[in-house]
């Protein structure tokens, strides 16, 4: 897909979190994005794709790009890709890549770390296992006691793609991955800001964003579409993701999407974007890790 002339795009992205129940949430998703004719990145948990393995079939069919998202992160509450070591990391990414490539056929290209919990570690196990793109670094967001980004480490890394040193994923190198960071200005462009401060704020902080990138890289959760009743969060979980939750937050959605593509941002997968950032396509880069595994 060529690039937008203006340059402006809008990746409209989802992290399928392994909540029982929640498969709905990515259902509804997917209807209005379909509506405006745009297309999304889906970044899926092994076991939510395990789970609802027709959904995700159908997904990747209708166009929608499929990456991974770990193992079964957020029924594990525990699993992140921060703290943790290679070996932890790689066996489960393995197993959702496999899962992913054997439901749709095409290898997933692109990962994005539970609660953006990235080190120099996942960028070492990505580049093994092929990937092409991230998109996980918190560049310019700041959560505080609100939120799971309360570490500064990569708030300067660059807000538009990049290739991240693997010495420091917020410094510019020569590494393997292309880096596409979720949008934030301090407060990230997700839906639950939209929940949490409403939408006319969340879309004054896309318009920052959008001042300084060419991308708004939004995501949120199938879980935030669905009623607490209808979807089971462990019991760890906090307070805050267990409720105000459902299908009423689908019309700001909407709108979101709606005066986000009015400014002039065009919809594109995750990998769309990091292949024309590199002016090539990721296929080959595919074929060539398919067929290493496969010696």
């Amino acid at each position: 897909m060529p690039a937008p002339p203006n340059g402006r795009s809008l990746l409209l992205t989802i992290d399928a979190d392994w909540i029982p129940g929640s498969g709905p949430g990515l259902e509804a998703f997917l209807e209005v994005v379909e509506r405006h004719g745009a297309v999304s990145t889906i970044f899926v948990t092994g076991r939510f794709a395990e789970e609802y393995p027709e959904l995700i079939r159908s997904a990747s069919a209708s166009g929608h790009e499929v990456g991974t998202h770990g193992w079964e992160h957020a029924w594990d509450w525990s699993e992140n890709y921060r703290f943790t070591d290679y070996a932890y990391q790689r066996e489960r990414i393995e197993k959702a890549t496999r899962i992913v490539e054997e439901l749709t056929g095409r290898r997933p290209t692109s990962f994005r770390a539970p609660f953006l919990w990235v080190s120099e570690t996942l960028c070492q196990v990505l580049t093994d296992l092929g990937y092409a793109v991230d998109s996980s670094v918190p560049a310019r967001r700041y959560d505080g006691s609100f939120g799971m980004v309360d570490w500064v480490r990569y708030f300067t890394a660059p807000s538009r793609p990049y290739r991240p040193d693997p010495a420091h994923l917020a410094r510019h190198g020569n590494g393997a991955l292309v880096e596409v960071p979720p949008s934030a200005f301090v407060v990230p462009v997700v839906m639950s800001s939209i929940r949490r401060l409403g939408l006319g704020p969340t879309l004054m902080v896309a318009r920052l964003v959008a001042a300084t990138s060419p991308l708004i890289n939004f995501y949120c959760h199938p879980w935030e579409f669905v009623e607490p009743e209808r979807r089971q969060f462990p019991p760890d979980a906090p307070d805050r993701y267990n409720d105000n939750t459902g299908p009423q937050w689908l019309e700001p959605f909407d709108r979101f999407v709606a005066k986000v593509l009015s400014w002039g941002h065009r919809p594109r997968t995750v990998t769309e974007v990091a292949e024309a950032w590199v002016g090539g396509s990721f296929s080959e880069h595919n074929a060539a890790t398919a067929a290493g595994e496969a010696r």
